[in-house]
Order: C-alpha cells, then structure tokens, then sequence
C-alpha cells in the first residue's frame, strides 16, 4: 500500500493522498484488531488449563480405594500380624508380582508367605478377602465426568494383576474407565511402575506430549517415574475434605507478565486466599510478584477449601519462580496467617499417618501442632515450622 501511493506520487494522482491517508490508517488498526481478536478468544477458549491436556490416574488409592487392613481387622486379625504383612509383603518389592501377573496369583502366595512365616494362617485370609473391600471412592465418576466435560484426554496407567483386576471389575467397581480415552494396566504388559518402560509404552500408544501431561498417583516413587519422562508435578499437600485425608498435588506457574495487568488465577482454590497469601508473600518474605502472572492448579479438578493449603500454595509458587523443584518425598500442610506465621490445623495426626502411609520421607507443619503429638512415634520426619519463612529455608535454603 506504501508502495502504491509512493508511485502515484511520482504520477502526480490525485488518489495518492487517499491512498497514504488509508496506509497510516492500516498500520494503526490492524494490530489493534488483532489484539482484540486474541483478547476475545481467550475468553470464549475452553476452561482447561493452558498447559495440561492429558492427564493420567493412577487407580488404586486414587480412583478406588483399597482398605484391606481395616477388612484385616474387621476379619479378627491382630494389629502385629497386620503390621508384619504390611511392612515385610506389601511395601516388599516381590508383592509387585501380584501387578506383573507372570505367573498364577496361587505361585505368588507360597513365595509371598515366607516372608511372614509365623503370620502364614493370617496372611492368606487377608489375600482371599482383600479384593471385596475394592470400592470406587465417592468422587470418582463426578471427577472423571467433569474433566472429560472440560475437554481433558484421562488415561489410566495402574499396577494392578490379572485375576484381582477381573475379580474386582466383575463387581462393576471398574465402570469408570468407559468415560476415559484408554489406559494400560501393568498385567498386560508384565511391566510396573515406577519401570520406565511403562510410562513409555503408554506415551507411545496414545501419543502423549510429557510436557503436556499430568500424571496422578498415591506414591510419591510412581509419580517421580513419571517425571522423568517428562511428565508435570510439582507440591503436594495433605489435605482434609470431611473427615477423610487426601494428599493434593498443588501445581504453580508463575512468568513475567504479558500485559500491562499482572494476572491472578486460581483453579480449584480461592481466588481471594491467593491474593492474600501472595501478598504475605511480598510483605513477609520480601518476594515481588508485582509484574509476575500467578496461576495456581490443583490438581485432577479438585475443589479444595481446606485453609491447611496454604503453605503447598506458597511453596509451590516460590518454587516456580525460582525454578527449584521441591526435593522429593517433601509434603507440607498448615494455614498462613497475615502476619506470616503457621497457624495449627486440625487432624494433624490423622494427616500426618495418611503422608507415612503413602511413602513420604517429611512433612512441613505447624510448630504449634507439636503440643498435640507429644508421645506419638512416627517414621516420616517432622519439620516444625512458626512462619512462612522458616518453611522456605527449610525447602530451599
């Protein structure tokens, strides 16, 4: 257009002025109308995250639940025989035969039984009745529905073996998968997590872009797995939603902001508790987010209000900003106060006993819990904390 009415000028065309006119006009609107354009669809765009479209569960302990010591208990069987059977078959390497199904579930049990060679009568009664206490939790199909409605692929990829999966399946506990895109289970391949050959063969049958994948499970090993690969994961926090224990992973993005406003978006927390502990943030700790865009994510589409957040949130954004990852087998719970200080929380203990169960080395909490476990022996290591700072140190030095 500059081109044309350059050559006009030279023809002396009373178009030429019009023309320039029209190409000034040009430069100055067309930016503008792509701006607006972009600005529209961001709005209109669908309500998922800007980074995840893929997110795989583990199924055990994640989408149903597994009780088979308190079944262990309800059978008669002494707290020192379940003891033993967890501690020396259950968290032993050789009890993932079971998920590797390369030979009968019958072979495994007389391997298996030598490990509690005084517990023999006891151990096989929970082997024959562990499967009926297999239950979707309540959660499961509304979780699964409400991902696939927001445009989400969902994958499983779970350590589970041949006979128990169909026993289990059989009593329909395993309906949820028909609203998922696929899945592998280990007894279909003779691989287990957290081998990374699993994680590979799922990515390759379906395609999967890693660095756009969420991977969810209730082993901290498993998840580690998966990021080695390339998966996300980021904090994780022991929560309470009525009377039950869930650890949650807290995901943070935090950039230098786009446009002139900085943005502040929460998915599945308070959008005002954010503010207000970003500004603790910037007050107490002296961490400027003033020209930084803050997204928080909790993960798989949870909807938490539980205040004992608070510290995985800060956590994981002083994570992000920094670009440290928070050393593995750390989980974090306790509230913040506007003063920076670690307020207590309720259920400590019944928090802390669900971090140990699910293979956790520590746990960040409030020192003013410490009171209330005077007495108790734990495996995990507890690190008390009176403020945010303290916290920080202790993740990142």
């Amino acid at each position: 257009m500059y081109a044309a009415a350059f050559v006009l000028s030279f023809q002396k065309s009373e178009h030429a002025q019009a023309l320039f006119r029209g190409a000034i006009g040009a430069t100055i609107l067309v930016p503008v109308l792509l701006y607006l354009i972009l600005m529209v669809a961001r709005v209109i765009r669908p309500q998922k995250s800007a980074v995840i479209d893929a997110i795989v569960f583990d199924v055990g302990l994640v989408l149903v639940d597994w009780p088979w010591e308190e079944a262990a208990a309800g059978l008669g069987i002494s707290e020192e025989a379940i003891a033993a059977v967890r501690e020396r078959v259950v968290r032993n390497p050789a009890w993932r035969e079971f998920d590797r199904s390369l030979k009968p579930d019958s072979e495994i049990v007389e391997d298996l039984v030598k490990l509690v060679p005084e517990y023999e009568r006891e151990f096989r009664e929970i082997v024959e009745n562990m499967d009926e206490c297999c239950e979707e939790y309540w959660y499961t199909k509304d979780w699964i529905k409400g991902l696939k409605a927001k445009g989400y692929k969902l994958y499983y990829l779970s350590n589970w073996g041949r006979e128990r999966h169909d026993r289990v399946a059989a009593r329909g506990v395993m309906d949820f998968t028909k609203w998922m895109d696929g899945g592998i289970w280990s007894y279909e391949c003779h691989e287990v997590k957290p081998e990374r050959e699993i994680y590979q063969r799922l990515i390759r049958k379906y395609h999967l872009n890693p660095s756009r994948t969420l991977f969810i499970d209730d082993s901290e090993v498993n998840v580690e797995g998966a990021k080695r690969e390339g998966m996300s994961g980021i904090a994780i926090s022991a929560a309470v939603e009525d009377m039950r224990p869930f650890l949650i992973e807290t995901q943070a993005l935090v950039s230098t902001a786009a446009y002139g406003t900085p943005q502040r978006s929460a998915t599945g927390f308070d959008q005002r508790r954010l503010n207000m502990l970003l500004a603790v943030l910037e007050k107490r700790v002296g961490f400027k987010l003033i020209q930084k865009d803050v997204f928080i994510n909790i993960a798989g589409g949870i909807k938490v209000t539980d205040m004992a957040m608070d510290l995985s949130v800060i956590a994981a954004v002083f994570s992000s900003n920094v670009d440290m990852p928070i050393e593995v087998g750390y989980c974090m719970c306790g509230e913040v106060g506007l003063s920076g200080e670690v307020r207590p929380v309720s259920r400590i203990e019944q928090r802390i006993a669900e971090a140990e169960k699910l293979g956790f080395t520590d746990i960040i909490i409030p020192k003013r819990n410490m009171g209330a476990l005077k007495g108790k022996k734990f495996t995990i290591n507890l690190h008390p904390v009176q403020r945010v700072e303290e916290g920080l140190k202790l993740l990142f030095g």
